[in-house]
């Protein structure tokens, strides 16, 4: 399978508001039809999580990093799960966030990268159930 580009940026802290709400929009509207709610939510909870880190401490640290790039395993877990047409949006899930995290640990500016990643996880949540997403 040929690696989707979901951002048009290198680093995710040339993300502007604009690039978030047209892409959480798209993506958001997509999973709506596919992944359930509750598997939306947590991957949130996780990333909120990593957000309360932040906010404590001010700057991006290694835990934090590590953190970020533990969700990879957590996205991976939810494709393994699904099947049939809903493992193929799971699949784009985990590729759009995991294309986010690698832009983030690799930004010259990890504080603004992180900033954009929380509001692209928010928009993210808003737009899939704006949609309907599946309980």
């Amino acid at each position: 399978m040929e690696k989707q580009e979901y951002f048009e940026v290198g680093d995710f802290a040339k993300m502007t508001a604009e690039n978030i709400d047209k892409i959480a929009e798209k993506w958001g509207e997509n999973f709506a039809k596919e992944i359930k709610t509750n598997q939306i939510r947590n991957v949130f909870s996780s990333i909120a999580a990593i957000r309360n880190d932040f906010v404590k401490s001010k700057r991006y640290t290694d835990e934090i990093q590590t953190n970020l790039i533990m969700l990879k395993p957590k996205l991976a877990y939810a494709v393994g799960r699904s099947s049939g047409k809903a493992q193929e949006k799971y699949r784009r899930f985990k590729g759009l966030l995991e294309e986010a995290i690698d832009k983030i640990t690799g930004s010259n500016d990890h504080k603004k990268a992180m900033e954009n990643f929380f509001f692209l996880a928010e928009a993210l949540v808003a737009y899939h159930k704006y949609y309907g997403g599946r309980d």
